[in-house]
């Protein structure tokens, strides 16, 4: 009997093993330079290949968190073409995206003092970073396709990824660590999970919906759950519409 059981739980482990990719929804998803020029015509293609070699590692495997994650990065490095945040301010912008900045004086005395003074002046006290009496606000500035910023952000990356962004924060303006710093904050923060939650309302690419005259609404603040994953990013949901149109339109390339 001994003998018939180790004979049936060999045949059981042999034939039947749990493989971690069944509990996991993956899709062929298609990333083309023809699409990342339909979608964002500017978009820097050099990226593709690193986006490939890395989107299973980091768990983009399905067309949602694909567009998701394309079109949060399209926004934040301008279609990846830039992979450090630009400090250069006007003084009325300045003031309008910074609630630190009091007003428009002090908005044009920062401005006065060039894209150092101005990031260490709104960034110095967040973020993990050690004050506006040090270069922190300037060092630790947005990086990489999704705008990584601060140092409590730049150690999560380094602990993470092994990239020493701490002490050589200008890695991760490299193309490469460009794209793994920017899933590694993406797989972290649960946007993957977060992108899954967003229903398509029709057509298999639409988040909008249908107004009382039949035409796709203009308004994606019918969307909580693009909201949710946009605050990830952009606490202000800054640019909501954009990621929005952007998502829907990669969905649409994806499923043609």
């Amino acid at each position: 009997m001994l003998c018939l059981l180790n004979i049936l739980g060999h045949f059981l482990l042999t034939f039947f093993k749990p493989n971690r990719a069944s509990f996991t929804m993956v899709e062929a998803v298609k990333v083309t330079k023809e699409i990342f020029k339909e979608v964002y015509p500017i978009a820097n293609t050099d990226v593709i290949p690193h986006i490939l070699k890395y989107a299973a590692k980091y768990e983009i495997n399905t067309k949602k968190r694909m567009a998701a994650f394309l079109a949060m990065c399209f926004i934040e490095s301008t279609g990846f073409r830039r992979s450090v945040e630009n400090m250069k301010y006007s003084p009325s912008r300045l003031r309008d995206i910074f609630s630190s900045v009091k007003d428009l004086a002090q908005a044009q005395q920062l401005c006065a003092g060039g894209e150092k003074a101005i990031a260490n002046y709104v960034y110095g006290n967040i973020l993990g970073n050690r004050g506006r009496d040090t270069d922190d606000g300037y060092n630790y500035r947005g990086r990489c396709a999704i705008q990584v910023t601060g140092l409590s952000n730049y150690k999560a990356v380094k602990d993470s990824t092994g990239i020493d962004c701490v002490n050589h924060p200008e890695l991760l303006e490299q193309p490469e660590y460009n794209i793994i710093a920017a899933m590694d904050f993406w797989k972290r923060n649960r946007c993957n999970e977060q992108a899954d939650k967003i229903p398509l309302v029709f057509n298999g690419y639409t988040i909008r919906k249908l107004d009382k005259n039949g035409n796709l609404s203009q308004d994606f603040r019918d969307s909580p759950e693009l909201i949710s994953l946009r605050k990830i990013v952009n606490k202000k949901c800054l640019g909501l519409t954009d990621l929005g149109l952007h998502f829907e339109n990669l969905m649409k390339a994806f499923v043609a």
